[in-house]
């Protein structure tokens, strides 16, 4: 390198490069349609140049340096020598063990030469050059005694290169091999960095990079139809989020000068289409409202011989529709152009199928005279867009835009889905038992009942808020754009499919995980209630485009965008129903398909020709405002689950005074570890002392003659606290000792009890105490059970409707009416004798069962089921502490089974009531 001043190295030419052996030659252009051959776009070396930065005189920049006193930070500022400019250290690329210094413009930047000569032939040239042994002189050079004090800057002087360029390119160049290439999206900003990367990696050889920055420019520039597509649709989503903005993507004129410049001619078939498809008006004399937005002087413009070959080829391109419009009408009904055929590819099929050759040619010729008028009359959007034209004459009629204006022929599925909501909101309004049920997943998987399953969607409004939703849905209806049988069809099935994965999910949700996973229980998933049009009416609203929206709504475009409407609908809609686990599943539902079916277009247009397939669908799916809804319906039933505030119940007032409301009896039973058997017993009754008043009483019983554990508690209790400590010493030599004796004779103790009978009995064994002993969850869940069976009541001496409640497992957490205790107490005794009185065909069942199955009315010798059912809680609210410490040797241990908020396992049957303790855990 030479010691004196070191020039900037010149931008050789891509035939320069070739003939170094570098395979630098573009690719063959592949043209998209006719019109573009029309433009006759020529090899680099036949192209008339527009004059760049890099050909334009520059001013003298000198590398001789002067310095002056030192700055904030501590270096000495630096001036020209020859014009007095001070230059400036780039803030962010000046190393301080940096080889060589560039200047451009008046911006310094320190870096090392080895970094540019490792990616770039230019600079690798020009390290290559054997340097000579002096020193740079006092005049050349940078002096890196000027660096800042008690830095680790070298001694001495290093080289200055002057680079005829942008400063701000020079940055992003070097950020780009110092850093790694870090694109955008391609829009006007991303496109300025790109661009300045580009001139420099073409000028100075820096051929990976160039590869890469021109790779990435070729996603919005494409010179294949397939990524034609992928580019529209991502304009088309950046104008529904950006409805107020210039469009994405830069002025094509810039990209055209830009391919000119740096030999990439595979830039400017795309370029060139792009900016063909606008009128002269619009390019040339935009005024206010210029849709490729504000640049600075000069404004964007072509070579001469660009300028030629854009009107040719603009003028052949306007010639194309009108031929496309003219074939069409010459064509039979049943036949396409060539060119739709081959661009049509595998778009699926629309629903307007002929009835007869008549009424299929009449279609035809109102489809050619509206494209006539629309595209060659009236000149509207994407009159000089041939691909446009192309896609909208493959599509049906659009209609009307409001149902005021459809025929009879066409309107009635809009009155019938209207009817569909009108009739049962006004049956549900005269007598709720004349509506259709609505559906719930505990239907089908405990009740096997497929009717609301089917019927859902004309179920009538569950509450004052439903009916306005329903009001809502008739309104979007009324509007609905395009709403004919095959809409109705296809949102029916599309109902059936969110009722498919609702009886998936809440089956998941409770009986799959809802055992020892309660943290992902979840009640409604099971038992939310799902009716009206709703799920489906949003999902169709998220099929229609802005335009569709905003005639719809009737607001005007400028004001609103059409999406964030949607968004705000829909979230409504899904408040207003309370259905937040069926609004959410069918957004899932639609997203899943959305992506599935872009999946498999994609999977698709790989085995085809590139010009005949498509990789996404025409319009540009609201994917954002999807997952956005999605999140806010399950942000705000988590918040709802978790901040809602826990009600604290009362027990409530015996309706036979002076007999108490509540006995509460715990059986216990021999151990052979004593003292934790001590321990249990003792934790159960703590948990139980707090509910203790004249309207709640406690008792501990066992049958067993040898019981050291039982004594010793009772020992312990003393007369300390209200609890009543009974050893039943009987013998029963006809029945066999276990678990059926141990219940029928405390059945038989609290019948003999008289006066001091409660109208409740619960029955609980003795290591299962109640949940909850900080925050009293159980205490609390068992006062609103009591609430709930005495809410059945008709009358005060009357037998209430609700015979029990069961808040445990197993025979811990029942709870009966007295008018039970004689049956149950008879049916246990019968199974404990030893010679049965029972029918012989009858199962035989754990004493625990048996109990249960009285409680449900499916004993035969008990009640038949009552209205009102079982009370149970949708959790258990009794804690199984005992699992290790089992009062039979033979039985396996085991100490996380039934614990506190495990889901219940009657939950989902038809024949109990819930009571929701989600909220407690």
């Amino acid at each position: 390198m030479s010691p004196k001043q070191v020039t900037g190295p010149s931008s050789p030419s891509r035939s320069t490069q070739k003939a170094r052996g570098q395979d630098t030659t573009p690719q063959k252009q592949r043209t998209l349609m006719q019109a573009l051959n029309s433009m006759h776009i020529s090899s680099p070396s036949e192209q008339l140049h527009t004059p760049t930065s890099a050909a334009l005189p520059k001013p003298c920049l000198s590398t001789q340096f002067t310095y002056g006193e030192r700055d904030d930070s501590g270096h000495a500022r630096v001036f020209d020598a020859q014009t007095g400019t001070e230059l400036m250290r780039h803030h962010d690329l000046w190393f301080y063990d940096g080889s060589i210094v560039c200047r451009a413009e008046d911006v310094l930047f320190r870096v090392h030469m080895s970094l540019l000569a490792r990616q770039s032939v230019c600079f690798g040239d020009m390290l290559a050059i054997p340097q000579p042994e002096q020193e740079l002189d006092e005049k050349s050079g940078f002096d890196l005694s000027q660096e800042k004090a008690g830095s680790k800057a070298f001694k001495g002087r290093i080289p200055i290169i002057v680079l005829h360029d942008a400063a701000e390119d020079v940055e992003n160049l070097l950020k780009a091999l110092i850093d790694g290439p870090v694109f955008g999206n391609n829009g006007r900003e991303d496109f300025r960095v790109v661009s300045g990367i580009l001139r420099l990696a073409t000028k100075y050889l820096f051929e990976s990079l160039r590869a890469t920055a021109l790779s990435h420019l070729s996603i919005a520039w494409p010179k294949t139809l397939k990524g034609w597509e992928a580019r529209e649709d991502r304009a088309q989503s950046y104008e529904l989020d950006h409805p107020h903005q210039p469009r994405l993507y830069p002025h094509p004129f810039l990209v055209i000068n830009l391919a000119r410049e740096i030999e990439a001619p595979e830039l400017l078939p795309a370029a060139l289409y792009d900016i063909s498809r606008f009128s002269y008006t619009q390019i040339f004399d935009p005024g206010d409202e210029d849709i490729f937005g504000i640049y600075p002087s000069p404004y964007p413009t072509l070579s001469p011989s660009d300028m030629q070959r854009f009107t040719i080829g603009k003028e052949a391109i306007h010639h194309m529709v009108t031929s496309l419009i003219q074939a069409m009408g010459n064509s039979l009904p049943n036949r396409q152009p060539s060119l739709h055929s081959s661009y049509s590819g595998n778009r699926r099929s629309h629903a307007g199928i002929c009835v007869s050759a008549t009424s299929c040619k009449k279609d035809f010729s109102e489809l050619m005279d509206l494209a006539t008028q629309h595209y060659l009359f009236d000149r509207e959007r994407g009159s000089c867009d041939p691909l446009t034209v192309v896609l909208r004459l493959e599509m049906p009629k659009p209609s009307p835009p409001i149902a005021t204006h459809d025929s009879s022929i066409l309107a009635w599925p809009r009155y019938l889905a209207i009817c569909g909501i009108i009739f049962p909101t006004a049956l549900s309004a005269l007598n709720a038992s004349w509506s259709f049920p609505s559906f719930s997943p505990r239907q089908i998987i405990d009740s096997h009942d497929l009717f609301p399953f089917l019927v859902a969607p004309w179920a009538g409004p569950q509450s004052t808020l439903g009916l306005l939703s329903r009001i809502i849905q008739v309104a979007l209806i009324w509007r609905a754009p395009s709403l004919g049988l095959g809409e109705l069809l296809h949102g029916y099935w599309f109902w059936i499919q969110v009722a498919v994965c609702r009886t998936v999910v809440g089956f998941l949700l409770t009986r799959s995980v809802g055992w020892a996973f309660p943290a992902l229980f979840s009640h409604y998933a099971m038992y939310e209630a799902s009716s009206g049009y709703g799920p489906v009416l949003v999902v169709y609203l998220f099929t229609l485009d802005g335009a569709e929206i905003t005639r719809l709504s009737g607001l005007r475009t400028d004001r609103t965008q059409p999406h964030s409407l949607v968004l705000g609908l829909s979230f409504l809609l899904c408040w207003l129903d309370t259905e937040p686990w069926t609004y959410g599943l069918a957004m899932v539902a639609l997203v899943v398909l959305y992506l599935s079916a872009s999946f498999v277009s994609r999977i698709r247009s790989r085995r085809q020709d590139r010009f005949a397939t498509t990789t996404s669908p025409h319009r540009a799916f609201p994917l954002k405002a999807a997952f956005i809804l999605i999140f806010l319906i399950a942000l705000t039933n988590a918040v709802s689950s978790w901040f809602s505030p826990t009600k604290h119940a009362l027990m409530p007032i015996s309706p036979l005074p002076p007999a108490r409301l509540l006995d509460i009896i715990i059986l216990s039973f021999p151990r052979p570890d004593v003292k934790a058997g001590s321990k249990l017993i003792t934790l159960t009754l703590e948990s139980y002392a707090p509910l203790l008043s004249p309207n709640v009483s406690l008792a501990a019983f066992t049958h067993a003659e040898q019981h050291p554990a039982f004594d010793t508690v009772r020992d312990a209790f003393g007369n300390s606290q209200d609890i009543t400590f009974y050893r039943d010493v009987d013998t029963h030599p006809d029945a066999r000792s276990g678990q059926y004796l141990h219940l029928a004779e405390a059945f038989r103790w609290q019948l003999g009890r008289g006066a001091e009978q409660a109208e409740w009995v619960m029955i609980g064994e003795d290591d299962f105490p109640l949940c909850g002993k900080d925050n009293g969850a159980g205490q609390n869940a068992l006062k609103t059970v009591m609430q709930m069976l005495e809410d059945g009541r008709e009358g005060t001496g009357a037998i209430p409707a609700r015979r029990g409640a069961f808040i445990g497992t197993g025979g811990s957490g029942l709870i009966f009416h007295r008018s039970l205790l004689p049956i149950m107490a008879h049916i246990l005794r019968t199974h404990a004798e030893l010679i049965s009185k029972l029918p012989p065909n009858m199962p035989s069942r754990p004493a625990d069962v048996v109990m249960q199955d009285c409680l449900l009315g499916r004993d035969p010798l008990c009640p038949p089921k009552r209205p009102g059912g079982l009370v149970i809680t949708s959790r258990l609210v009794m804690d199984h502490i005992g699992g290790m410490y089992s009062t039979n040797a033979n039985k396996a241990s085991n100490s996380d089974k039934w614990r506190c908020g495990w889901r219940h396992a009657f939950h989902g049957m038809e024949e109990v009531e819930v009571l929701v303790v989600d909220g407690l855990w």
